[in-house]
């Protein structure tokens, strides 16, 4: 494995961990599963679910959300059911605000970017002998 995987693997967890620390911090911890993140060739790939994206970005109003897609968040929060199609009519006309947890992750990325060059710099140097180290 190469420093640069080594690098990735490390990093795609300390992304993920640092993502929902930000989440925690901005009130929207109760998502925290609807963020994951894959490896891929080369680098690595962080899915959100709707309801993570949209507590991020907010919605705009003039569309209902699905009631379904609130049952998750009520039984979380003690809500009960019969409370959501209220709910999901007032987030149509209204919209939500954001949280902006995913916009919010320069510093994350911006570290992420210096380590992997630092990973590939070692990789180099084992790849040509007799370079100084």
């Amino acid at each position: 494995m190469t420093h640069v995987e080594k690098t990735l693997k490390k990093l795609n967890a300390q992304f993920l961990k640092g993502l929902h620390a930000k989440m925690k911090a901005k009130g929207a911890g109760s998502l925290t599963e609807g963020i994951t993140s894959k490896l891929t060739n080369n680098g690595f790939e962080v899915f959100a679910t709707p309801a993570a994206k949209y507590a991020s970005t907010g919605r705009k109003s003039g569309k209902m959300p699905s009631v379904k897609s609130l049952e998750p968040w009520a039984k979380k929060h003690s809500i009960p059911l019969k409370a959501l199609y209220p709910i999901a009519r007032s987030i149509g006309r209204k919209g939500t605000k954001g949280k902006h947890y995913l916009e919010d992750t320069d510093d994350l990325i911006n570290n992420i970017q210096k380590q992997i060059a630092d990973a590939a710099v070692e990789d180099v140097k084992e790849a040509i002998p007799n370079t100084k180290k």
